[in-house]
């Protein structure tokens, strides 16, 4: 776990394009590695864990439409993302609290395709 949106480590939001979030990454072992990935351009994108409730989703042929879903679990993934149309990127921003600090941060570029 990098973040929770119960903590305010984790933001969500929908943008014209999917979904976002910003992360405020942990100084462990796992957030260092994320970090050092993203500024790198090694991770592969993300994976999404959800349910469809009832009357959620509609199909058009081969085309699936989610109109509701119950959003359970976020993934950074280093290979193979479930959603191709996904990417991580690595922005910082300086934050002073007493003392000047790096804050760091994780940002997903928009999922463009859900299904």
């Amino acid at each position: 776990v990098l973040g929770r949106t119960r903590t305010g480590t984790l933001e969500l939001r929908e943008d014209d394009k999917g979904l976002a979030f910003s992360l405020d990454v942990p100084d462990t072992a796992a957030g260092r590695d994320v970090l050092t990935l993203a500024a790198r351009g090694d991770l592969g994108g993300m994976s999404f864990g959800f349910l469809v409730p009832e009357g959620g989703e509609s199909w058009d042929g081969d085309t699936r439409t989610l109109s509701k879903i119950d959003l359970r679990e976020i993934s950074i993934v280093s290979a193979w993302p479930a959603y191709e149309g996904t990417e991580v990127a690595l922005r910082s921003r300086r934050v002073a609290h007493g003392h000047a600090r790096r804050e760091r941060a994780i940002r997903l570029a928009e999922a463009r395709q859900w299904a």
